[in-house]
């Protein structure tokens, strides 16, 4: 596909406008949260862990409870921050490859196979938000328009995960305020490896994530 530079320029504001001012980031950062915690969620089912709950607050932070074993925490542990990124980086690569109905519905069935584990009204409501929103693109919008909020979605989400990223980094580095809530720290105790590791791999993989959409959007104009 080919976007105008208007257009895409456009979009990178619309982006922006859903996930850097606070009244905006109140709610779209719930949504982020949800993308982290599920992150967690569906790597550990795939790696064989059982899930119990899922939960997002409003203060934007969440947890996953799964079981099992040592090694699948820790891979299901460190796809939490990436999450966000890799879906936006997805939703971007998708959408540019002309596969946006396909994006839509995958990620309406991803979020219903959630609900199954959500708890607390925060996460329920972002995910029925989500998935009505997925439903009056599918229903009302053209390909063309679809392929606009995909993108649109998938880029406030890489600035979610960026925010994120920044928020752990914080956490870390202001006298360990909060520490035990960081997924670093956490992955630091199970494994013995130091936070700054996890940190890392963190930056890297958004990176990764970042780079690879950019290259897609510019391939675009």
């Amino acid at each position: 596909m080919t976007l105008e530079p208007l257009i895409l320029g456009s979009i990178i504001l619309a982006a922006i406008l859903l996930s850097v001012p606070r009244v905006t980031w109140r709610w779209f950062g719930m949504f982020t949260t949800l993308v982290h915690e599920l992150g967690h969620a569906f790597s550990a089912g795939l790696l064989g862990r059982r899930v119990r709950a899922i939960r997002v607050g409003a203060n934007h932070g969440g947890s996953t409870i799964s079981s099992g074993g040592s090694f699948t925490a820790v891979i299901s542990g460190f796809l939490g921050y990436p999450a966000p990124a890799i879906v936006g980086a997805a939703l971007i690569l998708t959408a540019t490859a002309g596969y946006t109905r396909a994006a839509i519905l995958g990620g309406a069935i991803l979020v219903v196979l959630s609900l199954i584990f959500l708890r607390g009204w925060g996460a329920i409501l972002i995910a029925l938000a989500t998935l009505a929103g997925g439903a009056a693109l599918w229903v009302y919008a053209d390909s063309v328009m679809q392929t606009y909020a995909l993108i649109t979605v998938g880029l406030a989400l890489l600035v979610g995960s960026i925010r994120g990223l920044g928020n752990v980094f914080a956490v870390h580095g202001r006298k360990h305020r909060n520490l035990e809530s960081s997924d670093a720290f956490i992955l630091a105790r199970q494994t013995h490896i130091p936070s700054v590791f996890w940190l890392l791999g963190f930056s890297v993989t958004i990176a990764a994530c970042v780079w690879a959409s950019v290259v897609a959007l510019i391939g675009t104009v």
